[in-house]
């Protein structure tokens, strides 16, 4: 569920001006810090380990934008290229160096699989959703009348976030995957 928030935010940083990341990022950040209380995550690792998310969303969104303001063209090589290397690769391998180091600081037995797990899980879920996210956004859901046809897709969505992540019997949560490009 914090990966999907992560991509979202990174979605919105995307498409909306810099004057505006402060505000989506502090949301980004209460909200995320709420979540995992709600999770009975303790406040510091919380914040902790959402601060880590902030500079990977953050560090991509910079790269992938430094020169210019563009809008996201997923369908174009030259900008799925630098969404590959930024925001897929760069922003979580940095936000992992930093977790890697302070582990390794704190003399963690499992600092370097740690950095492995997080630069595959956020690179993979950076890749697969946040251009379906930019889609969705800008679109802006514009055809209502579609919308009321196709409400199924977000309820089972819901359905299967919820289904996948109270349980851990049975591993649903690449269930999420397909659902997404539906809701597309």
């Amino acid at each position: 569920v914090f990966l999907i928030a992560n991509v979202v935010l990174l979605a919105y940083l995307l498409l909306t001006p810099r004057s505006r990341w402060p505000a989506f990022l502090t949301a980004g950040f209460l909200g995320l810090t709420i979540g995992s209380l709600l999770i009975h995550e303790s406040w510091r690792l919380a914040a902790f380990y959402n601060l880590l998310d902030l500079v990977e969303l953050l560090s991509g969104a910079l790269m992938l934008q430094w020169k210019s303001r563009e809008v996201p063209r997923f369908t174009e090589r030259d900008y799925l290229l630098r969404f590959i290397g930024y925001g897929v690769l760069a922003g979580p391998a940095i936000a992992a160096s930093l977790l890697w180091i302070i582990l390794a600081l704190a003399k963690a037995p499992n600092a370097a699989i740690c950095l492995r797990h997080w630069i595959e899980a956020d690179g993979l879920g950076i890749a697969i959703t946040t251009p379906a996210f930019v889609a969705v956004f800008r679109t802006r859901l514009r055809d209502a009348l579609t919308w009321r046809w196709n409400w199924i897709y977000p309820a089972i969505l819901l359905a299967l976030a919820y289904v996948g992540f109270v349980q851990s019997r049975i591993p649903m949560v690449f269930l999420l995957y397909p659902v997404l490009v539906l809701v597309m």
